[in-house]
């Protein structure tokens, strides 16, 4: 939820007169790396959220519009955009898919403590549960599947700028990855969020109160998306340790919901390495593209790949001690 495009409130006030609305304010927001996101503050006191999708194609924001319709029907809190007097939901602001969401109470918790991991384990296996047979449609392209071949792809393509050793520990994290899903071929699998980091989510006191940003939806093992939620609600920053509190404490919520197999609990450990290593090629991906497309300015924010590069060797340890 970075800004790349710049937009003024003149701009915005135009925009929104097709949702009958009267904009007084705008505020970009810093956080995440993918969309361009603005706080909307409306005539009558409301607040909205602006995103301009600098990814998607207007075909694939339609998608994700209606994956929160089933989101939200299903009980999930998450931010339904609102559609204009046509029932239009997605449309274009300078040359890119926009939409407006109601803003959401609530923060993101930068120390999630116990009861909120375990919150958040509930939600997330409520969210699979709720999609486990609701494929992507066909307009949602391979662009945006994020799953283990796009990952493959993104690693070749980074690897001749790494140094040697970052180049021989993506092959390592790579390879044992792959024997580990020779062991486990079959895990359950479904949609998955594919990015649930604190900032992705908002909490009101210890009671999660939205999910956010489901840009990276794609079909994959459902262990993938906990590994993911685990790296970052679970850790220890800046040291990038598990606490084996809060993992407990996920695990357990999560698997109330949702039982996790005895042959994912096994293949955990990997996962989680894996889970790091994809958002450090992310990160590292990101910082070459803003380097080359100079999308530098004050709300953008560049998170830091080495973080994600030191949670894959603490990780790999881990789990070298597992498979060993």
């Amino acid at each position: 939820m970075s800004v790349y495009t710049v937009l003024t409130l003149e701009t915005v006030q135009i925009f929104a007169q097709q949702f009958n609305l009267t904009v007084s304010q705008i505020t970009p927001i810093q956080n995440g790396i993918e969309n361009s996101n603005y706080f909307v503050t409306l005539n009558d006191g409301r607040e909205l959220v602006l995103t301009l999708f600098e990814e998607l194609s207007k075909t694939e924001a339609e998608v994700l519009s209606r994956l929160m319709h089933r989101l939200f029907a299903h009980g999930l809190t998450v931010a339904v955009p609102l559609a204009d007097s046509s029932g239009v939901r997605i449309h274009t602001l300078v040359d890119k898919p926009a939409q407006f969401a109601p803003r959401l109470a609530g923060s993101s918790p930068m120390h999630p403590n116990v009861v909120q991991t375990s919150k958040m384990g509930t939600a997330l296996a409520q969210l699979h549960l709720a999609l486990e047979h609701d494929p992507l449609p066909q307009e949602h392209t391979q662009k945006t599947e994020y799953n283990q071949v796009w990952w493959e792809v993104s690693k070749d393509e980074l690897k001749p700028s790494l140094s040697l050793e970052n180049q021989q520990l993506l092959d390592q994290v790579f390879e044992k990855f792959a024997e580990v899903k020779q062991l486990y071929p079959n895990l359950p699998q479904g949609l998955i969020h594919g990015d649930v980091f604190r900032d992705n989510t908002l909490f009101v006191g210890d009671d999660l109160s939205a999910l956010l940003d489901f840009t990276t939806v794609t079909h994959d093992d459902w262990l993938m998306d906990i590994a993911i939620t685990i790296n970052d609600f679970c850790t220890h920053y800046p040291d990038v340790s598990l606490d084996n509190e809060r993992f407990d404490a996920f695990v357990s919520a999560y698997s109330n919901v949702r039982k996790m197999t005895d042959q994912e609990k096994e293949a955990l450990p990997i996962y989680l390495v894996m889970a790091a290593c994809r958002f450090w090629v992310s990160r590292l991906q990101i910082a070459v593209r803003n380097h080359l497309e100079s999308r530098v300015n004050d709300d953008v924010l560049q998170k830091d790949p080495d973080e994600m590069r030191r949670m894959v060797v603490e990780r790999l340890k881990a789990c070298e001690v597992v498979f060993k």
